[in-house]
């Protein structure tokens, strides 16, 4: 999580960026060790009793959590399973959403997406519906003639550095 949050801060741009969150520990200790290992980054309290100091990231937090339901629902339905929250495809799904979100949920201050805000254009890649089983070939020359190069996999959604397909397999993540 702190090295995700160092590339996105990175990515930004700015001179520097000022992390804030509530008081729960877990987010302030997240807060402090990506201060601490990112120098642009500055740690800063929510003020005391100040309900709306962190509005913005709770709407983005109820859209993200609305969008992780509508998955986990459409994939339940699509392949008649239950889907526990322990499930690793839980935390891909939470990842996913917010990708999702960033890229094509206009802000209503400006009409254009956080990707657009970020790129200065729209966002035009191809995505898969989640959770989709999809198909993938192994990337390099195929060096036995018997060996199949191809398999089948859970579409996850697309990388954030280089925007490539991340697909599971009972092998881990390939992208």
């Amino acid at each position: 999580v702190v090295k995700s949050l160092q590339r996105f801060i990175l990515s930004l741009g700015f001179e520097r960026v000022h992390l804030q969150g509530d008081k729960e520990h877990s987010i302030h200790d997240l807060i402090q060790k990506v201060a601490l290992e990112t120098p642009s980054a500055m740690p800063r309290a929510t003020p005391q009793g100040s309900k709306g100091s962190n509005g913005r990231v709770e709407r983005f937090h109820q859209s993200v959590e609305g969008m992780m339901r509508t998955l986990r629902l459409t994939i339940m339905d699509d392949y008649g399973v239950q889907i526990p929250t322990s499930q690793p495809l839980t935390a891909w799904m939470m990842r996913h959403a917010a990708w999702l979100r960033d890229r094509f949920q206009p802000g209503r201050r400006d009409g254009h997406t956080p990707y657009a805000r970020h790129q200065l254009r729209d966002y035009y890649g191809k995505v898969v519906p989640f959770g989709e089983t999809v198909m993938w070939r192994q990337p390099g020359p195929v060096l036995f003639k018997l060996k199949e190069p191809w398999g089948f996999g859970i579409w996850l959604g697309r990388a954030q550095e280089n925007d490539a397909h991340i697909v599971g397999t009972r092998h881990g993540c390939l992208m």
